[in-house]
């Protein structure tokens, strides 16, 4: 990312970055654009694939956020025209890109693997669809193996190298020793491939300012490979029936043609017959490239039954945020956001296959309708536009709002007690890339559980004992302790806790004590209760009023996503504190707290 970013020096880093993605995901929909020309024989079913495949939602708004996944569509686009070529040629040398690419994809991410089995077998079949095992074996193995190493498991690891070595032993090839080699070739270029993830041990020695999982040793750093921070899921028991998993895919499915349309979390009426008319494009497409193309077919149907039901299978998903009201007990645990971005890959193919529908139908049609024909295949790019233009207000500039809000008010050298992602990753962005306010120390709740999260205190603020932040106290002890070394007199630190953190949390923080909500956060104050500082409160709101007056009168308008409505209301916190006027402590405090929250 540094490189491109270097390359691309005349822009700021961070518009730069998210170039790098838009970048990614046209490449891998011109890679597509070339093998569906190549399978069906028609240039014009090539163009449509891409260009509505590119157009699915979540396809179109990964390319357009510094994030991995317009990257890994590209890494999948790249292995289907190595597999492509090593099939159709008996190529060893694109197998062993096939090898390098699934090494590359432990340091870039692993939903490339997702891909593996189908681009296996397309490596296989020979321009007549035969497979061979000799051809098998080797992108086989370096699949397993570079499973292994992502996930830091012995036994897909070992499972690999033995395929290899199998090769190895068992391909001798004419004489020549070509099989040999290439099983070690293949074994070599795996390894190159992950090992780019030693970046990672070299970064941590520098101490960055957001050093995620500390990976300075190996130990650490297999740690970060294995995400061993985060709750991995097993394949059983299922975090939700299986029948629902795959209903929240059907969900997230009908947003990807005409989300511009409706934002509607479930069937709309304005919406879903726009999905339902391009999922029938798609199986007609699916039909006709079946009719042109049968290896390949096999490979692209292999490839969206592992990036659907696949991906299901292994991710293991809770309910979406928007899914199973009334079906799941009212308690139940979701998933922190929706997960539609999981799936890109199975609407992208989706959608190139109802690309392919489209030429089929023109193939057919009369001349007088073939024009308006080719009118569906731009429909996704206008139906989209509205969902995913990142330039409309007010959801192109919330995070930034956010950031401000707290930095702007929160006292010099204060430690912020942060909820999650919501306020960490914009406040982090602003100290980091924009150096605003590098005095206040943010603290992000949730991350209090990695060790390697609380040795970062305990080592760079002092925050948490250096002997105890090795083992997890628990949440409410871990805030308490913090609590009680954050203010420091000779430095001048305090501690502030943004309204988005839940008051359980907050009052771990400071057993005891009141606080007092100055602006997008509250402040210890000695007497129990909640209650407002007028004055700072004031300050903030008309701080805000000012900043919303600035951006205009599209900022009013409501977000179209549900985290941006969210936000939207926070940032109205200290106004609605002040006309609520609870400047006493203990008085109504459960509506201040709802006011400022809105949980």
């Amino acid at each position: 990312m540094h490189a491109w970013a270097s390359l691309l020096s005349f822009l700021p880093f961070a518009y730069a970055a998210n170039l790098a993605s838009a970048a990614s995901t046209a490449a891998g929909a011109g890679c597509f654009a070339w093998l569906v020309a190549r399978w069906t024989g028609r240039g014009a079913a090539g163009v449509a694939a891409a260009l509505i495949g590119g157009a699915m939602a979540a396809v179109w708004q990964s390319a357009t956020e510094t994030e991995v996944y317009g990257h890994a569509l590209l890494a999948v686009a790249a292995l289907m025209v190595a597999a492509e070529l090593a099939g159709a040629r008996g190529s060893a040398r694109h197998r062993a890109l096939i090898a390098f690419l699934f090494g590359l994809a432990v340091p870039l991410h692993l939903s490339v693997l997702v891909a593996g089995p189908a681009i296996a077998l397309l490596a296989a079949s020979d321009a007549e669809g035969r497979i061979s095992a000799r051809t098998l074996v080797v992108p086989a193995g370096a699949l397993l193996l570079a499973i292994g190493f992502g996930t830091v498991s012995l036994v897909p690891a070992t499972a690999g190298a033995l395929l290899l070595l199998l090769s190895v032993v068992a391909f001798r090839g004419d004489g020549s020793g070509a099989g040999r080699a290439e099983g070690i070739a293949a074994l070599a270029l795996t390894l190159l491939g992950a090992s780019f993830v030693m970046v990672m041990l070299v970064r941590a020695q520098h101490e960055p300012a957001i050093n995620e999982g500390d990976p300075s040793r190996w130990q650490a750093m297999l740690d970060v490979i294995a995400r061993r921070q985060y709750d991995v899921p097993p394949l059983w028991p299922r975090r939700a029936p299986l029948w629902l998993q795959i209903g929240n895919v059907i969900q997230y499915a009908d947003w990807q043609v005409a989300a511009g349309v409706s934002d509607e979390v479930g069937p709309a009426l304005t919406r879903t017959p726009v999905t339902i008319a391009f999922v029938l494009l798609a199986i007609v497409g699916s039909l006709w490239h079946r009719a042109r193309d049968r290896r390949s077919w096999n490979a692209v149907a292999l490839l969206l039954l592992c990036a659907t039901g696949g991906v299901v299978l292994v991710l293991n998903l809770r309910a979406g945020p928007s899914y199973g009201w009334g079906i799941l007990l009212p308690g139940a645990i979701r998933e922190a956001r929706e997960r539609d971005y999981f799936f890109a890959l199975a609407f992208f193919v989706t959608g190139a296959w109802s690309g392919c529908g489209v030429v089929a139908l023109v193939e057919r049609a009369r001349s007088r309708w073939r024009r308006l024909l080719w009118l569906v295949v731009p429909a996704p790019i206008a139906l989209n536009w509205v969902a995913v233009d990142r330039r409309r207000l007010p959801d192109s500039v919330l995070a930034t709002e956010v950031a401000s809000s707290l930095l702007s008010h929160v006292p010099s050298n204060a430690v912020l007690i942060l909820a999650g992602d919501n306020d960490s990753f914009p406040l982090w962005f602003e100290q980091v890339v924009r150096g605003v306010r590098r005095d206040v120390i943010p603290v992000t709740i949730p991350l209090l559980g990695a060790g390697w999260y609380r040795q970062e205190l305990a080592k760079r603020y002092g925050l948490l004992d250096s002997a105890r932040a090795i083992t997890w106290s628990g949440r409410a002890a871990t805030l308490a302790e913090i609590g009680r070394r954050a203010p420091d007199a000779s430095s001048g630190r305090s501690i502030a806790v943004a309204v988005t953190v839940l008051p359980d949390d907050r009052q771990a923080i400071a057993p005891g004590m009141g606080w007092r909500l100055a602006g997008m956060f509250y402040v210890p104050a000695e007497s129990g209760g909640l209650s407002v500082d007028t004055s700072r409160a004031e300050l903030a709101a008309r701080w805000r009023l000012d900043r919303a007056r600035s951006l205009g009168p599209e900022f009013e308008r409501e977000s179209r996503d549900p985290a941006g409505r969210y936000v939207q209301r926070l940032l109205n916190c200290p106004a609605l504190a002040v006309a609520h006027g609870d400047s006493q402590p203990g008085r109504d405090a459960r509506l201040l707290e709802s006011i400022c929250n809105f949980r």
